[in-house]
């Protein structure tokens, strides 16, 4: 089962300003002597992160990692800078993105060019079993024969229903 995270959108006040939150929440957990900034740099920290929270913490990592080793008392932009996914490696990255997004919004489109490509487009497609359900076989119209009871479910625990057996 896909299951899709989506990053958060720039555009969207909404997601920018969870993303800052998430900047924010990062920035504290950061063990330095001194607190880092890191807010005041987040659309440096969007872009180079294309908005997605695993991206961003990952760099994090790398760039706590080369401070500590350093012994330095905090990161600023220049640390940033230093352990940054490359604007190359964002594009690819941002157009595989944007690939993936279209293909989960592509729904039907998406299975009529599947179809298309298997050569299918003329065949006749039932509808998915959820939106078909089971229906009870329709009647031949023949009759049971004289003496012979037709199929049927007897009532079972209704009110006065011992009385007639």
């Amino acid at each position: 089962m896909d299951v899709h995270f989506p990053r958060y959108r720039a555009d969207a006040a909404g997601d920018r300003e969870i993303f800052i939150n998430v900047v924010h929440s990062f920035q504290k957990k950061l063990p330095l002597k001194e607190p880092p900034d890191l807010v005041q740099h987040w659309d440096f920290l969007y872009e180079r992160s294309l908005g997605c929270v695993g991206v961003l913490k990952q760099w994090l990592v790398k760039t706590l990692a080369s401070a500590l080793r350093h012994g330095a008392a905090t990161i600023g932009i220049r640390e940033l800078e230093t352990h940054a996914l490359s604007m190359t490696q964002c594009d690819k990255i941002l157009s595989e993105i944007m690939e993936g997004e279209a293909r989960l919004e592509d729904g039907d489109r998406g299975h009529s060019t599947v179809r298309k490509r298997l050569g299918l487009t003329d065949a006749v497609v039932p509808p998915p079993a959820s939106e078909n359900p089971a229906q009870p076989p329709k009647k031949s119209g023949r009759h049971a024969r004289p003496g012979q009871r037709k199929p049927a479910r007897d009532p079972i625990g209704q009110p006065g229903y011992a009385e007639c057996v």
